[in-house]
């Protein structure tokens, strides 16, 4: 069996529900944190995918220096892709 790939997401917004959802639903990929510098924002997903367990980053640079994380989805705004 082959190890599961240590996913990540920056940005919390409407658009990182599918994302969320791709990652938690695949075989071979493991949620293991997510960020937003909306600490609202960065909540609002627990309850319906069950992510009170998984850290939460208000700062992306907190969750890339961690050594569990394989993979970053970037699902922030366009105007944030580029930091």
């Amino acid at each position: 069996m082959s190890k599961k790939v240590r996913i990540g997401i920056v940005g919390t917004g409407s658009f990182s529900k599918s994302h969320i959802q791709a990652v938690t639903d695949a075989y071979n990929a493991e949620l293991v944190g997510l960020c937003d510098q909306d600490e609202t924002r960065l909540y609002q997903h627990d309850e319906k995918f069950r992510l009170a367990d998984i850290p939460h980053h208000l700062n992306y640079q907190e969750m890339l220096a961690r050594e569990d994380v394989d993979a970053i989805i970037v699902s922030a705004n366009d105007q944030s892709h580029c930091e």
